[in-house]
């Protein structure tokens, strides 16, 4: 096969939010992405994009993620097959160590771009559909109680039935949230926490006690990602199931959440991981 990546094109996008959206890791009122459209020497398009993590403590900006693809990913990508997915990531690491978010858009639109190729969905490129149908989970961010109320039964009447709370501020305004969400939607939607690392391991184990009787699926990250003693002691002492999010960048970490026996579920992210190749890896990884 000489098929070659001809071109590199980068663009910032920057989409404007119908209201502002507030979580632990900051404040936002519109979504800024990287998208990556790459063209092979035949004529074949792959096309693939990224939204940095919004946080404080986030390493990389939509900013830094553009100026990383192109000052040095794209021009250093010219010539390449990008049907080689193992060569490619390769190459990526070899141009910029690190930079993680900024390799991700990349390597999507290579995906993209080979499964077009051989005339396939991505997911028969990866290996085969899981399911044939997904729901999609509304998010509710930081809001007051009566506000976080609304947003929740507008999502119920357009159809959704679960929902994922923000939570990772003080515990009694988190738990009032909480509370006026369940209230409002009674048992017509599944919920769901998420304090995006906002918590030491004491005020989540008080929170989740407080409402644990509110019948929640999981309590996503309470603690900083590192904390893998923290996140075990709320999955010990919190009586709600806990996800492990931000705690899984890589195998390694992966492997440390398991051993440590601080998680329930884990959630795997492709711009956490580098891309589609390297998240289906953890993905198949036996259980």
């Amino acid at each position: 096969m000489n098929i070659r990546i001809k071109r590199v094109e980068v663009f910032g996008v920057q989409v404007p939010l119908v209201s502002a959206f507030e979580s632990a890791k900051g404040f936002k009122t519109a979504q800024k992405s990287a998208i990556v459209r790459i063209t092979a020497n035949d004529g074949a398009l792959g096309i693939g994009s990224v939204e940095p993590i919004l946080s404080p403590k986030a390493s990389e900006t939509v900013e830094d993620v553009l100026k990383v693809l192109e000052e040095r990913l794209a021009p250093g990508l010219i010539g390449v097959d990008p049907t080689n997915i193992t060569n490619l990531l390769s190459a990526l690491d070899s141009i910029v160590p690190g930079c993680t978010e900024a390799k991700v858009p990349i390597e999507m639109a290579c995906v993209d771009l080979t499964a077009r190729w051989f005339g396939v969905p991505i997911h028969t490129y990866l290996g085969g559909a899981v399911k044939e149908r997904v729901s999609f989970n509304a998010w509710i961010g930081l809001l007051s109680p009566d506000e976080a109320a609304d947003e929740a039964l507008r999502w119920l009447k357009r159809g959704f039935k679960s929902a994922k709370i923000k939570v990772g501020g003080d515990i009694n305004t988190d738990r009032d949230r909480i509370a006026a969400v369940r209230a409002a939607v009674g048992d017509e939607m599944a919920l769901r926490i998420d304090a995006n690392e906002g918590y030491d391991a004491e005020n989540a184990i008080k929170l989740a006690k407080m409402v644990r009787k509110l019948n929640l699926q999981h309590f996503e990250q309470p603690v900083p990602r590192d904390d893998l003693a923290g996140l075990a002691r709320v999955r010990r002492h919190g009586g709600i199931p806990v996800m492990a999010d931000e705690s899984i960048t890589d195998l390694a970490s992966l492997l440390a959440v398991i051993k440590a026996d601080a998680a329930d579920l884990i959630k795997l992210g492709i711009k956490e991981q580098g891309g589609f190749y390297r998240a289906v890896r953890l993905l198949n990884i036996p259980s």
